[in-house]
C-alpha cells in the first residue's frame, strides 16, 4: 500500500517541467523497470539557480524527483 505521505510529495509538481534556460541535462531510464526521468539544471557563477525534471515513471520515483 501506498502511503498517503508519499502521495502527497510525489503531488508537489513546482519543479516539474520544462526550464529555457538549462545549461545542464541529463536523461537516465532503468532497464528494470523501465523508469525515464530528465533532469534541468540551470547554473550561474557556480551556484544552482534552478533544477527542474520531467519524469515518465513510478510514483516513487516521482516522489524521489520531487524531494
Amino acid at each position: 500500500m501506498i502511503s498517503s505521505q508519499i502521495i502527497k510529495i510525489a503531488s508537489d509538481t513546482s519543479n516539474c517541467g520544462n526550464k529555457l534556460n538549462s545549461n545542464l541535462i541529463a536523461t537516465s531510464k532503468n532497464k528494470i523497470c523501465g523508469d525515464k526521468i530528465t533532469v534541468q539544471i540551470e547554473v550561474s557563477n557556480n551556484k544552482i539557480e534552478r533544477m527542474s525534471y520531467e519524469t515518465e515513471s513510478c510514483i516513487f520515483c516521482q516522489a524521489s524527483a520531487s524531494l
